[in-house]
């Protein structure tokens, strides 16, 4: 169906049951590079609208992260956040960013009316600003830049969290 981005998209009927299978651990590997963890967080990034009326948040600064946005909205709503690293010569927002990664945009659908905090788990962009597609300044509660980076093993906090349970004898 064409329909999968409506908030109103149901497809339950199209999914097959798990088929388990053994293939093995031989090409299992384990991690080969350093963890990645939030170094810092820009808490109050500032929000401007450009010549072109574009809805803009600037880091300060050219960083690897993410954004944490609280934000309200209606159901089917979409909210798209587009990175670069540049403004043009008349401070509009301007795609610089080439090759493999040039589509640096994030896509937030809201499923009801409601306020929500969008929060990405698995992916991280290089930018210094980010334009606001989808939402007026208003409808922007909170708004902070986490920047990230990789972090000797070594150096992460120790902290081993215990969980107590009952045991019936």
């Amino acid at each position: 169906s064409h329909e999968w981005n409506l908030s109103s998209y149901n497809d339950a009927s199209a999914w097959q049951p798990v088929r388990v299978a053994d293939y093995g651990t031989e090409n299992f590997k384990g991690r080969e590079s350093e963890p990645i963890a939030v170094i810092r967080t820009i808490s109050s990034p500032e929000i401007f609208t450009t010549p072109k009326g574009e809805l803009i948040v600037d880091a300060g600064e050219n960083i690897v992260g993410y954004p944490v946005i609280s934000m309200s909205g209606s159901a089917g709503q979409v909210v798209r956040l587009t990175h670069s690293e540049v403004l043009d010569h008349e401070g509009n927002f301007l795609m610089n960013i080439l090759g493999q990664h040039k589509n640096q945009c994030d896509v937030f659908i809201f499923a009801s009316k409601r306020s929500t905090t969008y929060k990405p788990k698995f992916s991280y962009h290089g930018f210094r600003y980010i334009k606001v597609e989808g939402l007026k300044a208003d409808d922007i509660q909170h708004m902070e830049i986490r920047v990230i980076a990789t972090t000797p093993i070594a150096s992460l906090p120790r902290k081993l969290d215990f969980i107590t349970i009952p045991v019936s004898r």
